[in-house]
């Protein structure tokens, strides 16, 4: 170990040992993503396979993807092996275009404490004590929350969500384009994906599937000219960031929890 050390120490003399042990070291981190990926890309096909999907395997500029249906609408999942400004995540998404009834957030008591009250936003109680504490839940209208864990169908809603929960930080996003089920972790096992596919399903169904509460309206729901921002549905006054492909103005932080742009078939992934 010492001679080691003097090697290195020793300036010029040092230098192939060097760049020998740098070159080792890039060759064992490439090897290591190109497994990581082809473990990824081979797990996505099976659950392609099963759902009548197709795999995008992404390049430089382009993450992971397969395309297929829920529904009847064009569904996605989107992988991330994570870098450093934005953590790892696995995302089942659906297009609801002209079908959200509204903007709902539900994301573990931690992150979401900060991501939401920071705003000065709800945290909507649906009546089970351990579900409360571990979550947060924000609605617009609230309403839509009330619906969702109505109590005929509360424990169906928390086991479809407590059913991702060991995948990593579980959380369920809609706002007007879109519904995502997320975790927190790169997931390259079938199983896992096919869980997400599973409780993405499930929220699809308790969303659209049954009659609203008369507070909400089907259709469209539309950010407002005051200033909204279009993930957490409350205006934005100070820390505003837009996308550099649409422009669109996001929360800073709200931009960097979804780690994309929230506008619907933008593929903004960076903001300024």
């Amino acid at each position: 170990m010492t001679s080691f050390v003097n090697v290195l120490a020793s300036g010029s003399d040092g230098g192939p040992v060097i760049f020998f042990i740098f070159f080792i070291v890039v060759v064992i981190v490439i090897a290591s993503s190109v497994v990581q990926k082809n473990r990824m890309l081979e797990a996505l096909q099976r659950v392609a396979n099963r759902v009548g999907g197709t795999v995008e395997p992404g390049g430089a500029f382009s993450r992971t993807r397969m395309n297929f249906k829920i529904g009847g609408r064009h569904a996605w999942i989107e992988v991330h092996a994570g870098s450093k400004n934005n953590p790892a995540y696995t995302r089942v998404s659906v297009d609801l275009r002209g079908r959200s009834p509204g903007t709902l957030h539900i994301l573990p008591e931690g992150f979401g404490q900060s991501f939401l009250k920071v705003f000065g936003a709800q945290d909507i109680e649906i009546g089970d004590p351990p579900f409360d504490a571990n979550f947060v839940i924000k609605a617009t209208p609230e309403s839509l929350a009330r619906n969702l864990f109505s109590p005929d169908r509360r424990r169906d809603v928390i086991h479809a969500i407590y059913r991702i929960q060991n995948l990593g930080n579980p959380a369920v996003d809609l706002d007007v384009g879109q519904l995502s089920v997320q975790v927190r972790a790169y997931t390259a096992e079938e199983s896992s994906l096919m869980l997400l596919v599973r409780t993405t399903e499930e929220f699809i169904g308790y969303l659209l599937g049954a009659p609203m509460d008369p507070g909400i309206q089907l259709g469209e729901v539309r950010i407002q000219s005051g200033g909204e921002c279009p993930v957490c549905g409350t205006a934005m006054t100070e820390r505003i960031v837009r996308c550099e492909s649409c422009r669109t103005p996001h929360h800073e932080d709200c931009w960097s929890y979804m780690g994309r742009c929230s506008t619907y078939a933008c593929s903004g992934k960076r903001a300024a």
